[in-house]
């Protein structure tokens, strides 16, 4: 009998501790479905590129030559890492990934005119205050987030993701010389999506505006990080304005085409 009792003590304990380490692994899973299901890193297939519909809205005639660079690009995926900072977390809550998915919606809709597939990797909520020292400077709150990808991001979610995206409630401005600071929207390297060492492909934008300006600064530092210049006023588009996505002063809303000859024929060199 005593023999008896202690194998039933064992037996319960070993059941104990399989049910425990059951919860935490579920816990877990469900806690890194959204990155699991984006990421299987080695084998997931580029997800396919929906027709975009490019019909002038104007009408007006279309160079030849623009739709020439349109058949020689090549598809092109990069998946995103977001980073939600405390502010925008304690503002959506429970909604913070269904805001992300409908930012990155139409952002991957305007990056399909390059046949540029952006994806969410994963979403990587700061729930307890910030985790790099956030400054109204963004060139230094750009290099404390360049560090935390490199030290901490990198090494949670490995290869994962191709570019990591801080969205912050924070306010940005940008010192010229001596002359009084302007305020900025959103920051990134130039051309680093590419490089081997990729800690710098990242960008941070404030989401003090509104959605459909959100969606163009996100848009524009991806596509700088990319590797794809701002606008000069001799590039070219469908409309012959120089108001797209990479354009240096004023962002428009509603064009022919997001992008001009120019970001289009440098996007022939990255791919």
């Amino acid at each position: 009998h005593f023999y008896v009792h202690k194998l039933k003590i064992i037996y319960t304990i070993v059941t104990i501790v399989i049910y425990l380490y059951s919860r935490t692994a579920l816990s877990y899973s469900n806690a890194q479905t959204h990155l699991i299901e984006q990421c299987n890193c080695s084998t997931r297939k580029p997800e396919p590129i929906r027709n975009v519909n490019r019909e002038p809205i104007s009408g007006r005639m279309i160079n030849d030559t623009f739709y020439m660079t349109d058949n020689m690009l090549k598809e092109l995926t990069i998946p995103v890492l977001v980073v939600i900072d405390q502010n925008l977390y304690h503002i959506y809550g429970s909604a913070t990934e269904n805001w992300v998915k409908k930012l990155f919606e139409d952002v991957s809709e305007t990056f399909q005119w390059l046949k540029v597939n952006v994806t969410v990797a994963g979403i990587h909520k700061w729930t307890h205050g910030s985790r790099i020292y956030m400054n109204q400077n963004a060139f230094i709150t750009l290099d404390h987030f360049a560090n935390y990808n490199s030290l901490y991001l990198r090494s949670k979610y490995k290869n994962c993701y191709k570019h990591a995206m801080l969205l912050t409630y924070n306010y940005f401005t940008k010192p010229i010389n001596n002359r009084k600071a302007v305020e900025i929207a959103s920051l990134t390297y130039y051309g680093k999506i590419c490089h081997k060492n990729n800690f710098h492909s990242i960008s941070i934008v404030s989401a003090l505006y509104s959605k459909r300006y959100l969606d163009l600064f996100m848009a524009h530092e991806l596509a700088c990080n990319l590797g794809i210049k701002e606008n000069s006023r001799d590039c070219e588009t469908p409309s012959t304005s120089i108001n797209c996505t990479l354009s240096k002063e004023n962002i428009s809303i509603e064009s022919e085409s997001p992008w001009s000859q120019c970001s289009k024929q440098t996007v022939l060199t990255i791919v």
